[in-house]
């Protein structure tokens, strides 16, 4: 596992990371927490009298020294969540100040059914622990717990479900690039091209240029392990001019943020081609580029409208 420090937050110098642990800065300091958590953890193993991961005490200490400091850390375990999740789960109870913990629902059953309420009982640690999709209250001190997708909703947006500068844990955090990208993405699906004709017969033709042009387009470039094609500008003009000539209760929630993204700044966008029932369609406009680890998701054949 990999572990490192982020602050939460949608400034344009935070830091990137991808691991499976992310804490952030904070600005309390609290003395010796790394031997409360070192003892606290080793006093809850010897009641267990299971065999332990080796490095559960060393990772609950790095954590607790990370949140005591306010410093980013990364830690690779090559384990799994319920292997050492006590490690992080000891220091953030036994932190003084609130704590937000982003983790799958998966991850989050493991903790909020197993390792929470048998650490808690054991250690007598009565911080409150909580889940849900918004930040309780401004006088919350516990540790609480949200999915990435609530979380990076929030995030992306700047929004204000959560308080900014709290110290944060993601697990696994080696997923955050892939759950980023799809809260970035924009799914239009050769049923929504249908969708677009029956509402507006009059532009039914216009609407089926539009798909042809764009595929042929996307289709004609050069192949890539991803088979992702960036949008160029002739291709985000072919579907402005399209949108231009329909009613604005026609166009759908994607290709209305399509249209906006791609009158921004700095935005690069792409077709992700993708093999369907009629062949390969461009799949879904992204704002970030493909992920390297995952090149066999995409398969090139065949044709039909594109896919966005």
């Amino acid at each position: 596992m990999k572990a490192g420090h982020g602050d939460g937050s949608t400034r344009a110098n935070a830091p990137i990371v991808c691991c499976e642990l992310i804490l952030t800065p904070c600005d309390r300091v609290t003395p010796a927490l790394e031997a409360r958590a070192h003892a606290s953890l080793l006093t809850f193993l010897r009641q267990q009298q299971q065999p332990r991961w080796p490095h559960q005490l060393t990772m609950a200490r790095l954590v607790a020294q990370a949140l005591r400091l306010g410093r980013s850390m990364l830690i690779q375990t090559s384990s799994s969540p319920e292997t050492y999740c006590l490690s992080y789960l000891t220091a953030a109870l036994l932190w003084p100040g609130a704590v937000l913990l982003v983790a799958p629902v998966a991850v989050q059953a493991l903790l909020l059914e197993e390792a929470l309420p048998a650490l808690r009982a054991s250690l007598a640690l009565a911080k409150a622990v909580r889940a849900g999709d918004r930040w309780p209250d401004d006088d919350f001190q516990g540790l609480f717990l949200t999915t990435p997708e609530v979380w990076l909703t929030d995030r992306l947006a700047a929004g204000d479900h959560f308080p900014t500068g709290l110290p944060v844990i993601i697990d696994p955090a080696d997923d955050l690039e892939h759950w980023t990208r799809q809260q970035l993405a924009m799914r239009w699906q050769p049923s929504d091209w249908q969708q677009l004709q029956q509402a507006c017969p009059a532009e039914a033709i216009a609407i089926q240029q539009a798909a042809n042009q764009l595929q042929q387009t996307l289709r004609a470039r050069p192949a890539n392990p991803y088979n992702c094609y960036p949008l160029t500008a002739d291709d985000l003009a072919t579907l402005q001019q399209l949108l231009e000539k329909l009613p604005l209760t026609a166009v759908s929630a994607p290709l209305r943020e399509l249209q906006m993204r791609g009158k921004g700044d700095g935005q690069l966008l792409w077709a992700a081609l993708v093999a369907g029932e009629n062949g390969d369609r461009p799949q879904v406009p992204n704002s970030t580029p493909p992920r390297s680890k995952s090149p066999r998701r995409y398969r090139r054949s065949g044709h039909s409208n594109p896919r966005f």
